[in-house]
């Protein structure tokens, strides 16, 4: 006979072919005092229905069911040799939470890009009328040295310009954009990266008198991901950015790899001021920022270019704490990390600024 534990924080219930209440756990009598029944009653319907259907049919049924701000995934399993069904319940309440988060991040993104787009378009008939007057002066002054330089770096600004807008285009674009993926081992991405900003890290550390020390005992040999180089690339500049600004007084950032469920995960770890509840589920929100500077886009174009990656990213905080990013990763199908840069546990030494 299975039996179960009454310790089990997930509601656990026993009842029979004609709907009586034989067993329930600590956290099943919870649901029950909540549905005004106790064990060896009948249970009320629509759950009396779900047992019967479960026994007459053969078959698993799962519903969802919300009590006290909590949700839960109800399954209701027949044993029809023994006459009854056992139902397990789940506590789903922080996976809808993310996925209404994630739907509302995806609304926000969606009435950005149709304001954008609008804008853009606007923009480029604009840039484009400049960028032909500027056109028409050069032909008609070819002899004026310094008024063609002058007007060679109004056009280069146009055309700066013109890529600002195609990349505002981009950004809040919905549809999969897979230009430039290459196979890519995030390993070596993460070392890349590390080399390229430790010279403006360590001046600012030196300037400010303050210490950041780069942890990378925990990135291991993961296999690859499908991805573009210079997205990720931004991807963890952007990251790294916020991390050290979180620590003004200088500390710790962490980063560690592994593969788990069919994914590389990354996480990154720092010892700074920590986020609030509502800072967190408004982080990845376009324009939402907490500093004095900047326009809160930073994080957004991380949402964006994880999403276009296939890949997921999350953020755990707690106030004075620190906080850590955790990114997954497809890993790609047949592929081992690549390490002809260096070998494994070479190169990748903690690195101190100041």
């Amino acid at each position: 006979m299975l039996k179960f534990h009454s310790e089990d924080t997930n509601p656990v219930l026993r009842v029979s072919s004609e709907g009586i209440i034989l067993y329930t756990n600590n956290a099943g009598s919870h649901i029950l005092n909540l549905l005004g029944c106790h064990v060896y009653q009948i249970l009320p319907e629509p759950w009396l229905k779900m047992v019967d259907n479960a026994l007459h049919n053969g078959r698993t049924i799962t519903f969802y069911g919300e009590f006290t701000l909590h949700v839960y995934s109800f399954t209701f399993t027949p044993v029809k040799e023994k006459g009854y069904v056992n139902i397990y319940g789940l506590d789903v309440t922080q996976q809808r939470k993310r996925m209404e988060q994630e739907l509302l991040h995806a609304q926000k993104l969606q009435a950005i890009g149709v304001m954008t787009t609008g804008i853009a378009h606007e923009l480029n008939n604009m840039l484009a009328i400049i960028d032909g007057k500027i056109q028409m002066l050069m032909q008609e002054n070819k002899g004026r040295k310094k008024l063609l330089n002058e007007l060679r770096l109004i056009q280069s600004s146009i055309k700066d310009g013109a890529e600002i807008v195609r990349r505002m285009n981009k950004f809040t674009t919905e549809k999969e954009d897979r230009e430039g993926f290459v196979a890519i081992d995030l390993r070596e991405e993460i070392k890349n990266t590390i080399d390229l900003i430790c010279p403006k890290c360590k001046e600012h550390s030196e300037r400010k008198g303050i210490t950041y020390t780069i942890n990378l005992d925990g990135v291991k040999h993961v296999s690859c991901i499908n991805g573009n180089p210079l997205g990720l690339r931004e991807v963890l500049i952007n990251i790294i950015y916020n991390a050290l600004d979180s620590m003004p007084e200088g500390g710790t950032l962490s980063f560690s790899t592994r593969e788990e469920n069919g994914s590389v995960v990354l996480e990154i770890s720092d010892t700074g001021i920590g986020m609030d509840e509502e800072t967190q589920t408004k982080i990845f929100d376009p324009f939402f920022t907490t500093k004095e500077y900047g326009m809160g886009l930073g994080m957004s174009i991380v949402y964006g270019t994880v999403n276009r990656h296939g890949g997921k990213i999350t953020v755990q905080s707690k106030k004075g704490k620190g906080s850590t990013f955790i990114l997954s990763f497809p890993i790609v199908k047949g592929s081992q990390g690549i390490t002809k840069n260096y070998a494994p546990g070479k190169g990748m030494s903690d690195k101190k600024g100041g």
